[in-house]
């Protein structure tokens, strides 16, 4: 499989395919980290197997007008699909070469993001490339630890949260790693009005991550980029997941699986049934 992707990558730049093409690369000291290369001949040091955990459309410049070659596994295609869908990229100045992920492995342990992941292929490609003996599936909802936090009391659950965002240092990594965060100047810039304090304290944390999620409803594609970001270990990954089912039960909808989808904030049906939220009397 690590042939036919530099095979692949090394056709597409040599035959003026892509200007560039993002894969990952195995550090002699065996970390993985992303990569870009526009030269053929850097095809060789490409490499997909642990470690290569990162959302590599996060690392896209989306706004240049380059052709991209990407390498998409499950999680980093379903981003892709759903950028194209708020058009934000171009599927004409894109050339993915999708993977059937067979679950990745970082620091000797299955990725938390692979246990609970519901689609292991990329929705578009125009190559695809596998290892023997690894097929494409589809999964419905997994236990993915959302149930437990679901089922603590509301003071208790305020509680957990109140810790966990005590702890942010606001140092914005989760939104600087979404792929999905791609607004030229966040809410948490603006000064007039100033919608999020700076300092950090319990108030303006809860703000910041409250206001980022719902941001994210209908749009997180679980890729976990977010939680390993974080440097101090906050899991953000449970208020995505519970807005993204939320957003499923209500729509029937599954964020980046279907690239002719509408985005579901951006659709009205006149015979939707409207849900009332809890003492809403209108």
């Amino acid at each position: 499989m690590i042939d036919r992707i530099r095979d692949t990558a090394r056709r597409w730049l040599a035959d003026g395919i892509v200007d560039v093409f993002l894969g990952f690369r195995k550090r002699p000291d065996g970390t993985v980290v992303p990569v870009r290369i526009r030269d053929a001949g850097e095809a060789d040091g490409l490499f997909f197997g642990d470690g290569c955990v990162h959302n590599l459309m996060g690392l896209v410049d989306l706004r240049s007008e380059e052709k991209v070659g990407v390498l998409l596994k499950g999680c980093d295609g379903r981003a892709f699909v759903q950028l194209a869908i708020e058009g934000e990229a171009d599927r004409g100045r894109f050339k993915v070469l999708g993977v059937v992920c067979p679950g990745l492995s970082s620091n000797g342990s299955l990725e938390e993001k692979c246990e609970t992941c519901r689609y292991n292929t990329p929705p578009v490609y125009d190559e695809l490339v596998k290892e023997d003996g690894v097929e494409s599936w589809e999964k419905g909802p997994v236990a993915d630890g959302l149930a437990e936090v679901e089922s603590m009391s509301h003071p208790v659950r305020a509680a957990y949260f109140k810790n966990e965002f005590d702890r942010c240092i606001r140092c914005y990594a989760c939104r600087d790693i979404c792929p999905l965060c791609y607004c030229e100047e966040c809410v948490t810039e603006k000064s007039r009005p100033q919608w999020v304090e700076v300092g950090v304290k319990t108030s303006s944390n809860f703000y910041w991550h409250l206001i980022r999620a719902y941001h994210l409803a209908g749009r997180c594609v679980a890729c976990g980029e977010c939680d390993r970001a974080c440097p101090v270990d906050i899991p953000l990954k449970y208020l995505n997941r519970k807005l993204s089912r939320e957003v499923e039960e209500l729509f029937d909808y599954v964020p980046g699986t279907d690239p002719d989808a509408t985005p579901v904030l951006l659709e009205f049906k006149e015979d939707e049934e409207h849900v009332l939220c809890p003492g809403d009397e209108s």
